[in-house]
């Protein structure tokens, strides 16, 4: 597991958005049921973790998963 997905899974928890292990597979929408404001509040939260400069329409496609998540901060932090 990367850091980048051990921190979301933390910041999932935090917020108790879900109440199981994530998978790189689960949807930011369809299955932790994030609304914009969550969205926004995991943006700030990933942002400030990892010192990169995310838009909040990276975060917003209706399809976007948690292992496509981690791919796009870590492509950042290259």
């Amino acid at each position: 597991m990367s850091a980048v997905f051990g921190f979301i899974n933390e910041v999932v928890k935090k917020h108790n958005y879900l109440d199981r292990e994530l998978s790189p597979n689960d949807h930011l929408k369809d299955d932790l049921g994030l609304d914009s404001l969550g969205i926004l509040t995991l943006l700030d939260e990933l942002e400030e973790e990892f010192e990169v400069s995310l838009e909040p329409e990276e975060l917003q496609q209706n399809h976007k998963s948690i292992g496509e998540l981690v791919n796009l901060i870590e492509s950042k932090l290259q």
